[in-house]
């Protein structure tokens, strides 16, 4: 009897919870409010670090020159990314426009040879 009064009394307290509306805590306010300032704050230095990293090439650049020059700044930017313990995967440089779910085709596709009606 003692142990259904006391799950009656548990019960009827969970009911309770349940018909209430839960009210933001104070606390969870201030840490969202932190959040979201840290987050903006990353964001804005981090459109500043793009902004002042951009890479110009010549307008004339030849292929071997432009390879060069590509090879030279990948080398670059790995430095950087390890300098600052950032972890890359091989061909990093080239991830986004060659992945799994979409891959370029091997061959172009190629179609029949249309062939006049003989009538």
């Amino acid at each position: 009897m003692e142990i259904d009064a006391a799950l009656q009394e548990q019960m009827s307290q969970l009911t309770h919870l349940r018909q209430q509306k839960p009210a933001p805590v104070k606390e969870n306010i201030e840490i969202l409010k932190q959040d979201r300032a840290q987050v903006d704050h990353l964001y804005q230095e981090l459109l500043a670090n793009v902004a002042h990293s951009r890479i110009h090439a010549p307008p004339d650049l030849r292929p071997v020159a432009f390879l060069q020059m590509m090879a030279s700044q990948l080398a670059k930017l790995g430095q950087a990314a390890e300098a600052a313990n950032v972890k890359t995967i091989d061909g990093f440089a080239f991830g986004s426009a060659v992945t799994p779910e979409r891959r370029p085709p091997s061959r172009p596709a190629t179609f029949p040879k249309r062939t006049p009606n003989a009538s």
